[in-house]
C-alpha cells in the first residue's frame, strides 16, 4: 500500500512519552510533536503522516543511521516470517500480537550505497506468491521513495497493534542495562517479540559491548517475560553455516535452559541469516503448526532461477565439524555464484589446507600442485578496509562504491588536491609532462629516464588505466548502478583492479612543482 493510503496511523493517541521509544530519529523533539499533533480522526494530511513516519533518517547534527536495507530482500523474508507467526498471513485465528527490538547501532554504519538487494521487486514470478499483500506493499512503499523503518511503522504490514522499540543501542554497560530495561517494558504483553539486531547474536570475538549485536542475556530477559521470541542471526565465516545454526541451537537451548531447541529456518536470498524462534509455552501449540504451515507455503518451494528455495530447514551438519575450526571464508550463495573456469565446490576436507579470512577467489582445482588463491584481505588497504565487511555480507555493488570512493578521498589527501575530481587525478596524476603549481604528479622509479620507451610506457598505461577504472567502473557504479548485483567473482575481479590502481598510486613518488 502507498504512503499516502495509510487511514490510521499506528501510533495514534498515543502518549508522546511512550512515543519517545518509538522515533525514527535521534533527534526525536520534532517526529513526538509531529505525532502528538495528530487528531484521532482521519482528516489528517496525508502529506502530514508521510513527513511524521518516513522523513529522512537523520541526526541533530545530519549524520545518516541504517535505514539503508529497508524493503531490500532480505526484509520481505523477515516480515513475512513474522506475519507468518502472528497470523496476517496466511490469515489465521488466533492472531498473536507483535513487539519489534530494532537494534540501531549508535553512529551511521554503512553507506547510502548499501541496502540495493531490490531486483526480487521485479520479479514477481519468483517472490510475489509467498505473501502477495507484502510484496506489493513493499514494491509501493519503495516506489515513493520512501526507506525507513518509520515507513515500515506506518504501512501496516506486520499489522495495526504492534509496538516497535528503536532506541539506540549505547556502549557502556550501564547505559545498555537501561536499555534493555526500556525494550523489554516497550513490547510488554506482546505475544511475539523479534529482535533484529545488525549482525545478529554475538560470538565471543564480539566482546562485551557491540551494538551491533544481540547478547544471550538480553534474548533470555525476553524469554522469562513468558514471550516467544524470534532473533535474527547474520550467518558469518566463522564455519559451513548448517555447522553455525546448530551449534547456536544448542547454545540457546542450554543457556536459556529451554526444553526443546528453537526452531531454526534459514534464509537463502540476499545476506546469510538464520532465525531462531523460542515460542512460549502458551504458545507451542499455535506456533508450531504456523511454522508448519510456512514450511508448505511457497517460501519453501522451488522459485524458477534459483537453486534451492527462500527458506529451507536447517540441514544436519558433517559429523565433527565445529564453529571453532578454522574459518572457511565463503558462503553458499558465494560458491554458487563463482564461475571461475576450473574452480571446483570443495568439500570440507579439500579446503581444510586452503582456510583463510576474507572472501576468496579460487584459482586452481583442488589437488594440482598450485593452489593459489586471491584474498581479499591481501588486496591494498585502501579497498579491504572498505570492501571487506560489506562483501562478506553479500553486498558485493556496495562493496565497489565503497572502495572506489575510499580510494578517491585517500588519492586526493595523498596529493593535497581537495579541488580535483577523481576523473582530473586519473588524468594528470600520470601526465608524462611535468608537475605544475596545482597539479602534482606521480612518477614511478626503476625505469630509467623520462626518454625511454619503459618509462613513458609506465606512466601512459598508469594514465590509461586510471582513466579507465574512473569511467567503467567508480563513474557507472555510483551515478549509474545496474539493477541487478554482480556476483562475488565479478565483484572480487573489480575490486582487484581498482587494489592495482591503489598499489600504483601509493607506490609512485609525488613530484610537486618547485
Amino acid at each position: 500500500m502507498r504512503m499516502d493510503s495509510v487511514r490510521r496511523p499506528p501510533f495514534r493517541d498515543r502518549d508522546p512519552k511512550g512515543v519517545r521509544a518509538f522515533s525514527c530519529r535521534r533527534n526525536s523533539s520534532r517526529w513526538i510533536s509531529l505525532l502528538a499533533g495528530l487528531p484521532s480522526s482521519s482528516g489528517q494530511p496525508a502529506s502530514l503522516i508521510r513527513d511524521a513516519y518516513c522523513v529522512a533518517p537523520t541526526s541533530a547534527e545530519g549524520e545518516s543511521v541504517q535505514h539503508h536495507f529497508v524493503g531490500d530482500v532480505g526484509d520481505f523474508g523477515k516480515y513475512g516470517l513474522l506475519r507468518a507467526l502472528t497470523g496476517e498471513w496466511p490469515a489465521s485465528e488466533p492472531r498473536l500480537t507483535l513487539g519489534v527490538v530494532w537494534y540501531l547501532p549508535s553512529g551511521a554504519i554503512g553507506s547510502a550505497a548499501d541496502g540495493q538487494k531490490l531486483s526480487y521487486l521485479s520479479q514477481p514470478e519468483r517472490f510475489e506468491s509467498c505473501d502477495p499483500k507484502l510484496y506489493n506493499a513493499l514494491g509501493q512503499l519503495l516506489d515513493g521513495g520512501v526507506r525507513s523503518l518509520g515507513a515500515i511503522a506506518a504501512s501496516g504490514i506486520l499489522g495495526d497493534t504492534t509496538d516497535f522499540f528503536e532506541g539506540e543501542v549505547p556502549q557502556d554497560a550501564r547505559s545498555r542495562r537501561h536499555w534493555l530495561q526500556e525494550a523489554v517494558q516497550a513490547v510488554q504483553g506482546h505475544d511475539v517479540v523479534f529482535l533484529d539486531p545488525d549482525k545478529g547474536l554475538a560470538p565471543p570475538s564480539a566482546g562485551h559491548s557491540s551494538t551491533e549485536h544481540a547478547y544471550v542475556h538480553e534474548v533470555e530477559a525476553f524469554v522469562e517475560s513468558g514471550q516467544t521470541v524470534a532473533v535474527y542471526h547474520h550467518l558469518g565465516r566463522t564455519a559451513e553455516h548448517p555447522v553455525q545454526m546448530r551449534e547456536w541451537a544448542e547454545r540457546l537451548t542450554r543457556e536459556l535452559r529451554l526444553d526443546t531447541e528453537p526452531h531454526v529456518l534459514w534464509y537463502r536470498r540476499g545476506t546469510a541469516r538464520a532465525y531462531f524462534v523460542i515460542p512460549a509455552d502458551a504458545h507451542t501449540g499455535t506456533i508450531g503448526e504456523r511454522l508448519e504451515g510456512f514450511r508448505r507455503s511457497p517460501w519453501f518451494m522451488s522459485s524458477p532461477g534459483f537453486k534451492v528455495p527462500h527458506f529451507t530447514p536447517r540441514p544436519p551438519p558433517a559429523p565433527g565439524v565445529s564453529i571453532d575450526a578454522e574459518p572457511q571464508a565463503r558462503t553458499d550463495e558465494m560458491v554458487e555464484s563463482r564461475s571461475v573456469s576450473g574452480a571446483k565446490r570443495r568439500g570440507s576436507g579439500g579446503a581444510a589446507g586452503l582456510a583463510m579470512s576474507g572472501p576468496v577467489l579460487p584459482m586452481a582445482e583442488v589437488g594440482q600442485e598450485d593452489r593459489t588463491v586471491v584474498r581479499l584481505a591481501d588486496f591494498h588497504p585502501w579497498i579491504a578496509r572498505r570492501a571487506d565487511p560489506l562483501f562478506v555480507d553479500g553486498h558485493y555493488q556496495a562493496a565497489i562504491v565503497a572502495a572506489a570512493q575510499f580510494l578517491e578521498a585517500e588519492w586526493r589527501s595523498l596529493l593535497g588536491v581537495e579541488d580535483l575530481s577523481l576523473g582530473e587525478l586519473a588524468r594528470v596524476s600520470f601526465d608524462r609532462r611535468g608537475p605544475t603549481r596545482h597539479e602534482p604528479r606521480l612518477r614511478f622509479r626503476g625505469y630509467g629516464s623520462r626518454d625511454s620507451v619503459a618509462w613513458r610506457n609506465a606512466h601512459d598505461g598508469a594514465r590509461q588505466y586510471a582513466m579507465g577504472c574512473v569511467k567503467r567502473i567508480r563513474n557507472l557504479a555510483v551515478h549509474h548502478p545496474r539493477n541487478s548485483e554482480p556476483d562475488s567473482t565479478e565483484a572480487l575481479e573489480i575490486l582487484g583492479a581498482l587494489s592495482t590502481l591503489a598499489r600504483w598510486v601509493t607506490e609512485a613518488e609525488v613530484v610537486r612543482a618547485r
